[in-house]
């Protein structure tokens, strides 16, 4: 058990970082610092480090079944508070995308959040044929710049095929992870 920032925490993730070695002026054997997402998590609550693009924190929950809804959130590391957030689901038997919902608060818009959010969620998926819920007169003004900007075109006709239809409907336990570039 751990206590972060006043919870109390049961157990820590497996270490999924990279190690540095220690200086070269330490004796042979000497520990090896550990760079973990739990420690950048911890550091973010501590009010060390940034947790991600200009100091938020990235929350990516997996989906829990293939095809599953995924969520994205970018959110303030001093009160938790979530200004963008995306939804989508990707089936990689049918090769089919969809985004079936994207936000940004208005105070964060233009600071290319949602095209960033996009960019994690086609990542890898850039040969699919992606779609959109139905769209609002801003959506439709947004997604042919970012899908420019991504690489791929968002149709507002919404495609979801069985795989996506019979999927959990909601994500897996979110983790922190770097923002998109």
């Amino acid at each position: 058990m751990r206590l972060v920032a006043g919870l109390l925490l049961l157990c820590p993730p497996p270490c999924t970082g990279r190690i540095r070695a220690a200086p070269s002026s330490h004796a042979a054997g000497a520990l090896q610092e550990v760079d973990t997402v739990w420690s950048r998590i911890t550091d973010v609550f501590r009010g060390r480090g940034s947790g991600g693009a200009h100091g938020n924190l990235w929350l990516y929950a997996p989906p829990v079944t293939p095809a599953g809804a995924q969520r994205l959130r970018v959110c303030r590391p001093e009160d938790g508070y979530d200004f963008a957030r995306l939804e989508w689901r990707a089936c990689a038997q049918c090769r089919l995308g969809l985004v079936s919902q994207i936000r940004v608060t208005a105070a964060y818009r233009g600071r290319r959040y949602a095209t960033r959010m996009l960019l994690r969620a086609v990542h890898g998926c850039e040969e699919y044929t992606w779609s959109t819920t139905r769209q609002s007169a801003q959506g439709l003004r947004f997604f042919p710049v970012a899908g420019a900007a991504v690489g791929v075109e968002f149709s507002p006709r919404a495609c979801q095929c069985d795989h996506m239809r019979s999927a959990s409907a909601l994500p897996g336990r979110e983790r922190a992870e770097a923002a998109p570039r």
